[in-house]
This record gives structure tokens, C-alpha cells and sequence, in this order.
């Protein structure tokens, strides 16, 4: 008996499609190395990639700290003795420390510029004078390999739009709130992965087609706490997250906790 056009649409969605295997992507949340603050997670980090061995490696952004150019900070007490070239330093040494730890292992690597290493390209904007003097050329990451994504662009990998924060609207305001994840999911309809937050949020959707859209807030990566946020430091998550199976904007979620990785790599 022939099947009516209904019934073989029925057929082809009557069990979930075998999919080709897709990439391994290891994500890196905030880290904020900092002048003042200890950097031996950046060793594990090291040593935990050359034992998973990503195809790529993705730093979501703040990955330096730059307390020195924080204008919240400026004219206050505890602003006294911030140094730019203390700040580099720490974000560089944080990059050595890495990478010294990976050995033969190589894989690619991602940088999204975040809004504090945008602190130096802010800096330069309204005072001149420093224009040519500091630039995020100081941070070692395109010297290292890394491919480096201008603050506030996306990029796309693997179908997964990646970025520090993603925005909408005529203000091109971050996309935030309670759920963060979900937020990008509504407003951006595409399957994307951000940080700056600093909270784990995770979202899932289908388009008209049946296509699967994931969304990701990955947390922050390092075990200090900040006197700024208060209370919040009991609600960021910490850790590492890793995308197994990333193809066409669909992945697998693996999230390794800060403690755990320290017990394990450390």
C-alpha cells in the first residue's frame, strides 16, 4: 500500500537521526589573572588539555584581569599601587604557565577579547596620549598562535556562535538577566556560548525545521573571591567546560568543577 506524502513525513521523523561525529571544543571561562592573585590554575589548565586533547581550545574573554585601567576603581583607596605593566605581566605569565604545561599536544586555540582586556582599547579612546603606547598587542596571545577576536564580534565555530557577551538592539546591550541563557536562545535564535556573567546557564530549543539550538553560559575559571561581588561569589560557577560532539550548532555538555580539577590535574 503507498504511503501518503503525510505518512513518509511522519516516517522520516519517527527516530532520532544518526548524526556524523563532531568536534571536541574545550571552553575556558573568565579567568582574570591577576597581579595579586595565584596562577598556578593555569598550570592545571595546561595539564588537563594535553590529557583531553581538544581540536580546539576557547578562551571566552577576561582572560587578564587589568585591574589597573578599572574606572570604577579610580580615586579610591585600593586603587593605590595598580600598575599596567604588573597587570601584563600576570596575563602573560598565566599564558606561560599554560602552554608550557601542553607539551607536544597542539590543537587550536581562540581568544574573544573580553571588556577587561577591552580596558586597554577603552584607554586609548579617551586619552590620547596613551594611543600607540599600550595596545592589546602586549598580550601574548597572537604570539602564541591564538586566534584573536575583536571585543563585541562573534565567531562562529563548528555552527556555535561564540563571544565574551552577545547583543541585541539598537544599544547593542549585553544579553543577560536571570536566565542568561535562555535570554540568547529568544533574542538571537541561533545556537551561541558566552561568559562574563560569570553563572553557569544552560538553554535548549528546535526552529520551525526540527534543527536543535543549544545556548551556554560557561561560568568563570579561578577559586578567589572578589570583595565587589558579595554574596555572588557563592552563586559563580567555577570550572572548565567541555563540548563533545560539536557539529551544526548541536553539542554534548561535560563540565569539570574547579576542586575537581585542581584534584585531578594540580
Amino acid at each position: 500500500m503507498r504511503m501518503s506524502k503525510m505518512g513518509r513525513w511522519f516516517e522520516k521523523f519517527r527516530s532520532v537521526p544518526h548524526r556524523q561525529p563532531g568536534r571536541t571544543h574545550l571552553i575556558i571561562g573568565d579567568a582574570h589573572a591577576h597581579p595579586d592573585h595565584d596562577l598556578d590554575r593555569f598550570v592545571w589548565l595546561g595539564r588537563m588539555v594535553a590529557d583531553i586533547q581538544p581540536d580546539i581550545v576557547v578562551s571566552i574573554g577576561d582572560w587578564a584581569d587589568m585591574p589597573s585601567l578599572c574606572t570604577y576603581d579610580r580615586g579610591r583607596k585600593g586603587f593605590e599601587g595598580r600598575r599596567y605593566i604588573k597587570d601584563i605581566e600576570a596575563a602573560n605569565e598565566a599564558l606561560n604557565l599554560y602552554h608550557r604545561e601542553l607539551g607536544p599536544y597542539k590543537c587550536d586555540h581562540v581568544w574573544t577579547v573580553g571588556n577587561h582586556e577591552n580596558r586597554i582599547d577603552r584607554a586609548t579612546e579617551y586619552d590620547a596620549v596613551l594611543d600607540g603606547l599600550i595596545t592589546l598587542e602586549d598580550l601574548d596571545f597572537r604570539r602564541r598562535g591564538w586566534e584573536v577576536v575583536p571585543f563585541g564580534i562573534p565567531i562562529s565555530i563548528d555552527g556555535v556562535a561564540y563571544g565574551h557577551y552577545h547583543t541585541k538592539g539598537p544599544m547593542a546591550r549585553p544579553i543577560s538577566g536571570q536566565n542568561h541563557a535562555r535570554n540568547m536562545l529568544n533574542k538571537l535564535h541561533h545556537s551561541t556560548v558566552a561568559g562574563h556573567s560569570h553563572f553557569f546557564d544552560v538553554a535548549f530549543d528546535t526552529n520551525v525545521m526540527g534543527e536543535r539550538l543549544q545556548s551556554l553560559v560557561v561560568g568563570s575559571y579561578f577559586g578567589h573571591r572578589e570583595s565587589y561581588a558579595g554574596r555572588n561569589n557563592w552563586e559563580w560557577w567555577r570550572g572548565i567546560v567541555v563540548l563533545r560532539d560539536v557539529i551544526d550548532g548541536r553539542f554534548d555538555i561535560e563540565t569539570h568543577e574547579y576542586d575537581r580539577i585542581r584534584r585531578t590535574w594540580g
